[in-house]
């Protein structure tokens, strides 16, 4: 979201601060912790541009020796204020959506009149799971919350985090902001598939399934975009940064975008002109129990390369889905089409030799050590 560019590139390629070291199959490598303060942001292009800049909640980096809040500066925010999750929270709002809306809502309404950036990164709907009682047990009564895609105390921790989006919503209407204020709502990935079923799509938050990277997105910018569109093109959080720059026709000299700009797509309802999107992580995540793997999706397709699979370790290797006629991945095409599957895989490959990826790699024995 920040640079515009696909993680591998700042060898961000897993959650900060969660590799945990096993007896698996493959040595996981190691990532960044931060994001270097030389890199260009779209926060730091618009702050030279007059923008107030302010960043509330849960900050995704670990924290460079400077610490956060000085990273968070280097990055282009006048204003940080990280809020770790569980240290001394309220027992009715564990996730602090209150106290992180009160203080976006006091930000907008005592900036100066320059033009602002609020980056609001909300700790719910992550776990632990909890909210109010009552909330909860609205949605118990609810009969939907029998079913496998439906959790009530989620339920009610979506309600707190939409009435949290409507108090924003409301403070731009109140200070004559809201008709020309670009508003950009997403999620950071799928839903957990521990906790509810993703409906007819595969797999879930952590995986390479389409119920792990199929996300909720909005644009809104009532003076610019027409209400109610919709668009089926294939968009990633990497076109944030060039989108924002062009909507506010900001320029900036590192250009160096894997991401695209969206904005004739938002303005004019014009397609996009991409045919691929990839994805490498190289990582075992504890969550979702995935193995390392990459991903390319290529019009239609979609295949994905598991890196154990690919050092003759596991029997898995390459997955290769047709979504328009199986949005669900439930047939794997690999034998039935061998020709599209090697033309996708040698993209794949070809594209992290670009990028510069770091691999996994086979744990070696030494078998001079064992007594």
């Amino acid at each position: 979201i920040f640079t515009g560019k696909y993680p591998i590139r700042n060898n961000l390629t897993n959650g900060i601060n969660i590799q945990k070291p096993g007896s698996r199959k493959l040595l996981e490598p190691r990532t960044n912790q931060w994001l270097d303060s030389t890199e260009t942001t779209f926060i730091k292009a618009l702050q030279s541009r007059g923008y107030e800049t302010a960043f509330f909640g849960h900050w995704k980096f670990e924290g460079s020796p400077q610490g956060i809040k000085a990273d968070a500066a280097s990055l282009g925010f006048n204003i940080a204020e990280i809020t770790p999750k569980g240290i001394s929270t309220p027992a009715n709002d564990q996730h602090l959506v209150k106290q992180l809306t009160d203080k976006s809502i006091d930000f907008i309404k005592q900036r100066k009149k320059s033009p602002f950036v609020l980056f609001l990164s909300h700790h719910t709907i992550s776990e632990p799971l909890a909210e109010q009682e009552d909330l909860i047990a609205n949605y118990n009564e609810d009969p939907l919350s029998q079913s496998d895609e439906n959790n009530a105390t989620l339920g009610a921790m979506l309600e707190r985090l939409d009435n949290s989006v409507g108090d924003i919503i409301e403070t731009l209407k109140s200070q004559s902001l809201l008709d020309n204020t670009i508003v950009i709502f997403c999620s950071d990935n799928g839903g957990n598939q521990k906790l509810i079923s993703q409906g007819n799509f595969k797999g879930g938050k952590g995986t390479l399934y389409e119920g792990g990277i199929r996300i909720p997105l909005i644009f809104s910018w009532p003076d610019n975009i027409r209400s109610g569109l919709v668009n089926n093109a294939k968009v990633s959080t990497i076109d944030f940064s060039p989108t924002i720059l062009a909507l506010t026709k900001t320029s900036t000299i590192d250009s160096d975008f894997d991401g695209l700009d969206l904005s004739k797509m938002l303005l004019e309802g014009r397609g996009v002109s991409r045919n691929t999107l990839y994805w490498h992580y190289p990582h075992y995540n504890n969550e979702s129990g995935m193995s390392p793997a990459g991903a390319i999706l290529s019009s239609n397709y979609k295949l994905i390369e598991w890196y154990e699979g690919r050092y003759g370790l596991s029997r898995r290797y390459v997955e290769l889905y047709d979504l328009e006629m199986d949005p669900t991945e439930s047939e794997n095409l690999v034998r039935k089409q061998p020709q599209k599957a090697d033309e996708l895989l040698k993209y794949l490959q070809s594209w992290r030799q670009v990028m510069g990826a770091k691999m996994p790699s086979e744990r070696r024995i030494d078998l001079g050590s064992i007594q």
